[in-house]
């Protein structure tokens, strides 16, 4: 899939605050793989959910983990050649959510693909 947890916990201190966070994508620009380090910080009712779009806003790719989540640091890798859609080179806006119980994490940005 394009989409994939790359380790599902892995203890560097950086994000390991007691609650749910998202990191800043690297590397960006980015030719092969781009990352997102998130903190999950209860897994049993979590869920994350990643969409990649265009400048127009259109959904190009959306993937969603619930059951593979574990507590604490995790690393989402967006691999742009997967078989579900290819990025080409390009400005493109992704939407990164974390959902537990009511709480309600966000990040929106831009990435670039060289």
């Amino acid at each position: 899939h394009q989409f994939k947890l790359v380790y599902d916990r892995y203890s560097t201190g950086r994000f390991d605050l007691g609650s749910s966070m998202i990191g800043a994508p690297y590397p960006n620009p980015f030719n092969s793989n781009l990352f997102v380090p998130l903190n999950i910080s209860n897994h049993r009712n979590a869920e994350v959910t990643m969409e990649v779009m265009d400048l127009n806003g259109k959904v190009l790719a959306k993937k969603s983990w619930k059951n593979e989540l574990k507590s604490g640091y995790q690393l989402l890798s967006l691999e742009p050649n997967g078989t579900d859609t290819s990025l080409s080179s390009g400005v493109y806006f992704y939407h990164l959510t974390i959902r537990e119980n009511d709480n309600t994490v966000d990040k929106m940005g831009r990435i670039i693909k060289n």
